[in-house]
């Protein structure tokens, strides 16, 4: 049977690693691909992300429960929804 074929790769957005580009050659997270994940998606991301207390910063750290929700609205907004999670499509066989 072997390793299925790959349909398709995402790259995710990781705040305070993705927006980092100070080289104009190097490649920058350019979002094309939006998931809405609702109130209640960004209510169990912030959960979840909360027990991670090594990688979570205050505010106004791009890490940072409040940044996290702006983020998602900012998102939501380039969506046409309320609250969304940016991906960058790189690879989609159709």
């Amino acid at each position: 049977e072997g390793v299925p074929e790959l349909k398709e790769l995402l790259y995710m957005e990781v705040p305070s690693s993705t927006e980092w580009s100070f080289d104009s050659s190097s490649h920058r997270f350019t979002p094309n691909y939006f998931v809405e994940i609702g109130k209640e998606g960004l209510k169990l991301k912030v959960q979840a992300l909360s027990a991670y207390n090594g990688v979570m910063r205050s505010y106004p750290h791009p890490r940072s429960i409040e940044a996290l929700e702006g983020l998602a609205v900012y998102r939501g907004v380039q969506a046409g929804c309320n609250y969304a999670e940016a991906f960058e499509c790189v690879f989609r066989r159709i």
